[in-house]
């Protein structure tokens, strides 16, 4: 191998150099090598060989499509179980609503009973202390009272004919002022059965009609003095 340089300047550049049989042989030897073209089987399997690998490459990404739909799905179904249960909460918010609404009309309605039911027992506790009030007014007025049942009245004078029934019959010396008042309760008619039992008026059942004893009520001033009336 022979070197072959250049000088430039003061600067020597040099490379070797090969025998030219040498480099004519390696570019032959290049020439043929790239000149002899492909066998058809090398051609079939090469081409196999890029379907295998687009076919597995096909595979995997729908084997990726098929995962990301299901995936989807999944979402898919949870984005609809949402829904319902928002469209849930939004019905159970009404109820709760109109709950609420009844309960405050319920409390207004019982706040009413209860004031309503005070007023009552108030009015109710009154009543009776009215009541209470009458009865022993009555009770306190009845004291000075005396029944005479079956005395006359003359002359339609019957304070006058009590005093003079007290002072002939019982002896006691009484003064017309003595009696506050005195007065002669309605005489009704009584109507009695043939075995002399008495009857209602409704009754058609023939009898005969006889008039009550009178009664007479008389009002004395004092206790006192109904009281020795009383014992006589």
């Amino acid at each position: 191998m022979h070197g072959v340089g250049r000088i430039y300047g003061n600067i020597l550049l040099s490379f070797p150099t090969e025998n030219r049989e040498n480099m004519d042989g390696r570019r032959s030897s290049k020439k043929d090598s790239t000149d002899t073209p492909p066998t058809i089987a090398e051609v079939l399997s090469a081409v196999d060989s890029l379907r295998n690998d687009l076919n597995k490459r096909l595979d995997e990404i729908e084997k990726h499509l098929s995962a990301i739909d299901d995936r989807v799905n999944k979402l898919s179904n949870r984005i609809s179980a949402i829904d319902d249960i928002e469209k849930s909460l939004t019905s159970i918010d009404e109820q709760v609503s109109d709950l609420s609404q009844r309960v405050q009309a319920v409390e207004l309605k019982c706040t009413s009973t209860n004031n309503t039911t005070d007023e009552i027992a108030v009015v109710k506790q009154d009543l009776n202390k009215a009541r209470r009030a009458i009865n022993d007014n009555e009770q306190y007025s009845r004291r000075n009272n005396v029944r005479i049942k079956g005395l006359p009245v003359l002359n339609g004078n019957c304070q006058q004919t009590v005093v003079n029934f007290i002072r002939s019959q019982l002896h006691v010396n009484i003064q017309d002022t003595d009696i506050d008042i005195a007065h002669q309760l309605p005489v009704r008619k009584q109507q009695t059965r043939e075995n002399g039992s008495p009857k209602t008026t409704s009754s058609h059942t023939p009898g005969t009609t006889q008039l009550q004893e009178p009664v007479v009520i008389v009002k004395f001033r004092y206790r006192s003095i109904r009281d020795d009336v009383l014992r006589a």
